[in-house]
């Protein structure tokens, strides 16, 4: 069974480290299926980039009510991931 990815942030790191290592080299063990990023144009330039169709949302809170995934990447700029010292 493949493992199922979803992916935040679709600039080169989100896009080059991760969604095209996914669907062209991991692909016969994980599906990446959904990306989400606050630019619905750079989500669109992903899936040309990635040449895919994998569900896009530019809403984090409908990206989790709508895709199940066993694994969640974070490929934000640094300054926006969550921290405890941040609480």
């Amino acid at each position: 069974m493949k493992k199922k990815y979803a992916l935040v942030g679709t600039g080169g790191r989100g896009v080059g480290m991760y969604a095209k290592p996914i669907v062209e080299k991991y692909s016969d063990n994980a599906e990446l299926v959904a990306m989400c990023d606050l630019n619905p144009k750079r989500l669109k330039l992903a899936n040309s980039i990635i040449k895919q169709n994998i569900p896009i949302y530019t809403t984090f809170d409908k990206m989790l009510k709508d895709v199940k995934f066993d694994t969640l990447i974070v490929a934000t700029k640094d300054s926006t991931h969550r921290s405890e010292e941040r609480r």
